[in-house]
């Protein structure tokens, strides 16, 4: 049989903006899946440190593909390989930006740098006007807010163009997106995308079948580059549009719902 290596996005997909699920039976079918010999990754804006409680936690064994395309790592105990030429200091070029532009918008605000994903998951947001960047990226950047408890998207999108209109005036080659899911602010490396990420592992896998489970833009990117590409209920319509199928339940429901009736047809 053909290897079979099935991607996973993470926000969305697996899992909410609070980190739950709402169905406690993919780990088990993953690891049916695993013993006919799929193999399971995680193709997600995140960085390592933040991915290996999802991956222990679903039981993925990679290979990863990290930040938005910017680096593989074969298993969580491998060293990351770049996809391209990166630039270094990402991370420090969107705090000295994020700090002008909040400064501007909301002189009263804090910033600091979190483990985001343990403050989402923990619930642990002060009171006030935050910002938070996440502090194990490297290679880019993930801002989340709470305003009084509160996360909203139209903060996300002002923010989102202040930082782009930043960017150009410095001729920095960075770009922000505000997304939907949990009005978070990603900032990327143009050229470098989940699809860039995906594209240079194949190089590395070429007689594999890649399948790509997902919920956002950036699974947009996926087309070209996978056998397969998979939407759960609650993923946006452009990715619903070019999908070559869409569950009728939203997140992890959603991956069960396709594993189940696509990729064990498959075995």
């Amino acid at each position: 049989m053909q290897e079979i290596i099935v991607f996973l996005d993470i926000d969305g997909t697996l899992v909410d903006v609070e980190q739950r699920t709402n169905t406690e039976e993919l780990p088990g079918l993953i690891a049916e899946l695993r013993g006919y010999g799929v193999r399971f990754g995680l193709n997600s804006n995140r960085a390592i440190e933040d991915v290996i409680p999802i991956a222990k936690r679903f039981g993925l064994e990679g290979p990863f593909i990290l930040e938005n395309g910017a680096y593989i790592m074969e298993t969580l105990d491998t060293t990351p390989i770049p996809t391209q030429t990166l630039i270094a200091h990402v991370s420090d070029l969107v705090e000295a930006v994020l700090r002008t532009c909040v400064a501007r918008l909301y002189p009263d605000a804090v910033i600091e740098r979190a483990d985001t994903t343990d403050l989402i998951s923990n619930r642990t947001f002060q009171m006030g006007k935050r910002f938070y960047m996440n502090r194990f990226r490297k290679f880019s950047a993930s801002i989340h807010h709470r305003f009084d408890g509160e996360m909203r998207m139209d903060i996300a999108q002002t923010l989102a163009h202040e930082l782009n209109r930043s960017f150009v005036e410095l001729r920095h080659s960075l770009h922000a997106v505000a997304h939907a899911h949990g009005a978070t602010v990603t900032v990327d490396v143009p050229g470098i995308d989940k699809g860039t990420g995906l594209a240079f592992l194949r190089l590395r896998v070429p007689h594999t079948m890649i399948i790509a489970i997902g919920d956002g833009s950036g699974d947009v990117t996926l087309r070209s580059y996978v056998d397969r590409l998979y939407a759960v209920a609650n993923a946006i319509p452009e990715l619903k549009a070019i999908a070559d199928a869409v569950s009728s339940q939203p997140m992890t429901r959603g991956v069960v719902d396709l594993l189940k009736k696509y990729i064990r047809a498959l075995l």
